[in-house]
C-alpha cells in the first residue's frame, strides 16, 4: 500500500468519525430512561406522597449514574471520547442533583413546608433543563420552558397536577428522544 493510499484511508476514517458525531449529541435512551422515571415519580406526589421522596432519593442518583454510563458508552461507539465535554455534561447534571438534595434542608428552620420543597425542586429542574438546552441538546430548552410553565401551574392550581405534569414531561422527553433519533438518521 502506498503512502498516499494510507493517508486517504486515514482521512476517510476521520471523516466518518466526524460525520457520525455530528448527528446527535446524546443517546435517545437517556431521554427514554428519564421519561419512564417521571411517569412513575411525578404521579407519586399525588397518589403516594409519603413514598415520593424515597423514590427520587434512589431513582435520581441511579438514573444519573446510568445516564452517565450510557453517554460514555455512546461517545465511544461514535469513535470519539470528548472527555472534557462529558465532564461538563456530568457536572451540569451532578450540580442539579446536589442542589435538589440540598433543598430539604429548608425544612430545618421552617423556611419551607414539604409542598414548597416540591415546587423549589421543580424550579431547579426547569432552570437545569433550560440551560442544558442552551449548550447540550437543543430540544431540552423547550423541556425547561415546559417545566417553568409547570412550576406556575403547580403554584396556582391544586389537584392532581403532578400526575398531569409527569405525563407531559415524559411526553416531552420522548419527543426529545425522537428528535435526537431523527437527527442521527439524517
Amino acid at each position: 500500500m502506498s503512502e498516499e493510499q494510507s493517508y486517504e484511508g486515514d482521512l476517510q476514517y476521520v471523516r466518518e468519525v466526524v460525520e457520525r458525531s455530528e448527528g446527535r449529541r446524546a443517546p435517545a435512551s437517556i431521554f427514554y430512561l428519564w421519561a419512564f422515571l417521571c411517569l412513575i415519580g411525578f404521579p407519586m406526589a399525588d397518589f403516594a406522597p409519603r413514598s415520593v421522596g424515597l423514590f427520587w432519593t434512589i431513582a435520581a442518583p441511579a438514573g444519573f449514574v446510568v445516564s452517565a454510563l450510557i453517554g460514555w458508552r455512546y461517545s465511544r461507539t461514535l469513535g470519539q471520547v470528548a472527555r472534557q465535554e462529558g465532564i461538563y455534561y456530568a457536572l451540569h447534571w451532578l450540580g442539579t442533583l446536589v442542589a435538589i438534595f440540598m433543598v430539604p434542608l429548608l425544612l430545618i428552620n421552617d423556611v419551607l413546608d414539604p409542598t414548597g420543597i416540591q415546587q423549589v425542586i421543580l424550579l431547579i429542574l426547569a432552570l437545569s433543563y433550560f440551560t442544558a438546552g442552551l449548550y447540550q441538546v437543543r430540544p431540552l430548552l423547550w423541556v425547561g420552558i415546559l417545566l417553568g410553565i409547570s412550576y406556575v401551574v403547580v403554584a396556582l392550581i391544586s389537584g392532581p397536577v403532578w400526575t398531569i405534569m409527569g405525563v407531559v414531561l415524559a411526553g416531552s422527553l420522548v419527543a426529545t428522544a425522537r428528535i435526537e433519533d431523527h437527527r442521527e438518521q439524517d
